[in-house]
């Protein structure tokens, strides 16, 4: 993602865009609270969003809107259940 990130600020059609992260992580640039009102205002009115990881199940994709998930090494690992992360797990199960 962070060559993704790099890529796109020396990209001319990326030079107008202003980008943002969902982070909790302190000292991050342009960086939004996961789950706030700014964070969910930014996804309704966002035309690209790049994900690592899963997006909440409440996320709805608009038709004019783009979603790149990155989910580093997915071809390389089983889809959904491959973390044994407790949390991450009970997000993905109905």
């Amino acid at each position: 993602s962070r060559h993704l990130y790099e890529r796109m600020v020396k990209s001319k059609k990326f030079e107008n865009v202003k980008i943002y992260f969902a982070t909790e992580e302190k000292g991050i640039k342009n960086s939004v609270k996961p789950g706030s009102n700014q964070y969910y205002q930014l996804l309704a009115t966002s035309r690209l969003v790049i994900s690592e990881s899963w997006m909440n199940k409440d996320y709805i994709k608009r038709i004019d809107q783009r979603l790149i998930q990155l989910w580093h090494g997915t071809p390389l690992k089983k889809l959904f259940f491959d973390s044994s992360e407790y949390d991450i797990l009970r997000y993905n199960i109905d």
